[in-house]
């Protein structure tokens, strides 16, 4: 929840329908107590009471068919069919069950293979085949994974029952909502003040937004750093990173062929050339209130140009809230910072001439 302001109630209650169709009533059981303050035990503790209550009267064999964990990728059979996918669990933006619901009704069936047939191309009978196959690799029963089968071929049948265990738990949720947002706040708090201890590597490392992989990007748009930080990328622990030069991705990228880009599909995302390293130092200060003449220096930039570029992230859903973020821009060696934007020049002004 570090990335979130604000409980999400829908993502809460689909975690707490997956608990307890794993049986995990007790939040703290895999913790060690002995390390957590008095504050945080009680917490979990009265979390644990709440989701117990949240749950109660409902079927035991209906929150198990549709949320109990089929694999270590978490993956449920309300997930197979796509309701909690693309939405819910990826942005944080929807908390409405009626969104849910006429979301769940635009998805065709290639839609709600997707989440494990990448291939965009393939039919929906290759996919299918596909699909097959990894419900084969799961240690279900034979009777549990052709139900699977059955409510992927037939989603409309499942809906009502998927989300009248939904509208169960958001009702018992709403009872303690002040409660719940008052625990949130926090350890919402201890998870900033524990961030504002590590150092600026870690923090990025941990945080790293993009988990776009390097290999569909065509080898000239990749630049490759070896810096305590990310501008866009992943950071790996052998401290590489890969820098998508001009490639505006939202937060969450939709799921892509696995085919490489050509380099003008990149660059159709957003053409930013140098400022495209300036506006995702933006991306991650999106939660600063305020913009100072230091951060507009060291930017080289105007404060009148930054809140333009703000307005503009903000419009296009690309700025996200990271915990910290203001200790980025001070803790980056500028002179390094500097060189990188002088080399990205040059990078782009030989890449227009090509």
């Amino acid at each position: 929840m570090k990335f979130q302001s604000t409980i999400n109630y829908m993502q809460e209650c689909v975690t707490i329908l997956s608990n307890a169709a794993d049986g995990v009533y007790d939040l703290a059981q895999t913790l060690k107590l002995d390390a957590l303050t008095e504050d945080c035990r009680s917490d979990l503790k009265r979390l644990s009471d709440i989701q117990r209550e949240a749950v109660e009267g409902l079927s035991k064999e209906s929150m198990e068919f549709y949320f109990k964990t089929l694999d270590s990728g978490k993956t449920c059979t309300a997930s197979l069919l796509g309701c909690f996918r693309f939405k819910h669990s990826l942005d944080g933006k929807t908390d409405q069950l009626a969104d849910e619901e006429a979301f769940f009704d635009t998805l065709t069936l290639a839609d709600r293979l997707d989440a494990q047939c990448e291939e965009t191309e393939a039919s929906d009978e290759q996919k299918l085949a596909e699909f097959t196959n990894y419900m084969k690799t799961m240690q279900i029963k034979d009777a549990l994974r052709w139900q699977i089968f059955s409510a992927l071929l037939h989603p409309g049948e499942h809906k009502e029952k998927i989300f009248g265990l939904l509208r169960h738990v958001r009702g018992n949720l709403a009872r303690h909502e002040t409660e719940l947002g008052e625990i949130f706040r926090r350890r919402r708090a201890e998870i900033v003040m524990k961030d504002q201890e590590k150092s600026i590597e870690t923090i990025i490392i941990e945080q790293s937004s993009y988990q776009i992989s390097g290999e569909i990007f065509p080898e000239e748009m990749i630049v490759t750093l070896y810096d305590p930080f990310s501008l866009r990328g992943r950071i790996c622990p052998h401290r590489e990173s890969y820098f998508t030069i001009g490639a505006f991705f939202p937060y969450h990228p939709e799921p892509l062929s696995r085919k490489k880009m050509e380099k003008k599909d990149v660059m159709m995302y957003g053409k930013i050339l140098a400022d495209g390293n300036k506006l995702e130092i933006l991306r991650l200060l999106s939660h600063k209130t305020y913009i100072n003449k230091e951060l507009a220096d060291a930017l080289k930039l105007s404060t009148a140009t930054i809140s333009y570029h703000m307005s503009v992230l903000t419009e296009l859903e690309l700025v996200n809230t990271t915990v910290s973020a203001n200790k980025i821009i001070y803790e980056l060696n500028r002179k390094k910072m500097e060189d990188v934007m002088n080399r990205l020049t040059e990078y782009f002004d030989h890449l227009e001439q090509q």
